[in-house]
Parts: C-alpha cells; sequence; structure tokens
C-alpha cells in the first residue's frame, strides 16, 4: 500500500490465484480511487461476485470472468454459474471482458460462450498460451 500511494500507476490488474478470496480485495480498490484497476477471476466465489455487483466499484474498469470449457464439460452447474456471473457484473455496469486461451479444444468447446456473450452484447478475449509461438486470435 505504501508504494501505491507514493508512486501510483495508471491502472493495476489484480490476477490470481483467485483474488476474490481476498477480504480486503474490494477495500483496496476503493482505497485507490484514482488507479484504473483490472480484476481476473474465475468467477466461482459467488457470494464475493455478487457483493462485487452490489458494490460497483467506479474504478474497476476491466473484469476477466475466465471461461474454462473442461469445467463446462465435468460440471454441471458450471456453464451456467459463468453465464448468471457474466450477466450479472454487466448489467451492474462493469467491462467484462472473459477470457479463453487459445487451444484446439478450448475453441470447440468454448464457442458456444463465444456466441452467447456476442448475442447479449459482451465480447470474449482468445489470448495464446505462452508456448513460445504468439499468436492472436
Amino acid at each position: 500500500m505504501t508504494a501505491l500511494r507514493r508512486d501510483p500507476p495508471d491502472i493495476c490488474d489484480i490476477g490470481g490465484g483467485e483474488p476474490l478470496i481476498l477480504p480486503w480485495i474490494f477495500d483496496l480498490i476503493e482505497a485507490f480511487p484514482d488507479i484504473a484497476w483490472g480484476l481476473s477471476t474465475n468467477g466461482l466465489v459467488r457470494e464475493r461476485i455478487h457483493e462485487l455487483a452490489e458494490r460497483k466499484l467506479r474504478n474497476l474498469v476491466n473484469i476477466n470472468l475466465s471461461y474454462h470449457p473442461e469445467a463446462g464439460q465435468r460440471f454441471g452447474w458450471y456453464n451456467g454459474l459463468w453465464k448468471e456471473h457474466a450477466l450479472l457484473l454487466s448489467k451492474a455496469g462493469y467491462a467484462v471482458g472473459p477470457n479463453l486461451e487459445i487451444t484446439d479444444f478450448n475453441l470447440k468447446h468454448g464457442q458456444w460462450a463465444i456466441d452467447w456473450l456476442k448475442a447479449n452484447g459482451l465480447r470474449m478475449v482468445c489470448s495464446p498460451i505462452c508456448t513460445g509461438q504468439p499468436q492472436l486470435y
């Protein structure tokens, strides 16, 4: 916190692990209103996603609500929860930019999510896995 006060960045992105398990994460973002924040989450901590929607942190400029097709295949509840949280955060006024890593499996099993987001006015960010062969989708 001292470094953020001494030399505040223009933008700061918080990733993980899962940052929503930190009880103070929203307070940190609120404590620095002149910093634009990004947040990467898997969106599985339901009560914290709902708290985030209610708090409407004005300086949280992007939420990467990662999509994991393998979880959708494995757990029957996953896709519904992911869609619920994408809509909830979007309706709360946040810029929601879900992420899908580019693999053959992810693109095959994540196409429905790309299409669903587009139908709801949102976009999927497809990003390469760091394999030494950079590519953009």
